[in-house]
């Protein structure tokens, strides 16, 4: 079950890449799979492309995926 400590990890790495984690990063510091498909299922994570998610805590950029690659 993802958790508040989940969030708060994929935030400190989302801080300075415009929201955006992979799926290498947060598995890096420990957020599984399982987690992110949580936290997408209950919409506070988008995938924005293949391996690439986005907090949805912050405004939209308008170039996502420029921004994802």
């Amino acid at each position: 079950m993802a958790g508040i400590d989940d969030i708060a990890k994929l935030a400190d790495i989302a801080d300075g890449q415009w929201g955006q984690v992979t799926a290498e990063q947060a598995g890096r510091v420990g957020v599984r799979e399982a987690a992110l498909a949580e936290l997408e299922a209950l919409h506070l994570i988008e995938p924005v492309m293949d391996g690439v998610v986005r907090l949805r805590a912050g405004g939209r950029h308008s170039m996502p995926r420029l921004y994802a690659a």
